[in-house]
């Protein structure tokens, strides 16, 4: 039964953001217990369909890779999926969070903001 609707999700994949959430909580990351797909959901639609870190609109597919694409990550990389240790992401925010934390992530984020910051104004001159 369950083998039956995994092979639905995979099937429908892309079809809609729950479908979407539910597929990577239940094949991606074999989280199958529905209160944790609800739980998934449910930070989803409380930001906005927005990256828990960087704020880019989220999206779903499977045509190619897309750093947009929604991402399932665990706040802790050491702790297993659990309510209390997620957040929806970007694909590319979870691929940078597996090997540095947020302060590094936000490190580099100001920092080639300031360089571009930088090159735009001598640009402008």
């Amino acid at each position: 039964m369950q083998e039956d609707r995994l092979k639905d999700l995979n099937a429908k994949r892309g079809h809609s953001s729950d479908l979407y959430i539910e597929y990577l909580c239940c094949v991606e990351i074999q989280v199958t217990r529905p209160e944790f797909i609800e739980h998934c959901k449910t930070l989803y639609a409380k930001q906005g369909g927005r990256c828990a870190l960087s704020g880019v609109t989220l999206e779903y597919g499977y045509r190619i890779k897309n750093p947009c694409y929604i991402a399932i990550d665990r706040l802790d990389v050491n702790q297993p999926y659990s309510e209390a240790n997620v957040r929806i992401v970007s694909l590319f925010v979870k691929k940078v969070h597996l090997t540095w934390n947020d302060d590094t992530i936000f490190h580099f984020a100001k920092q080639i903001t300031r360089v571009r910051t930088v090159a735009e104004a001598k640009d402008d001159e």
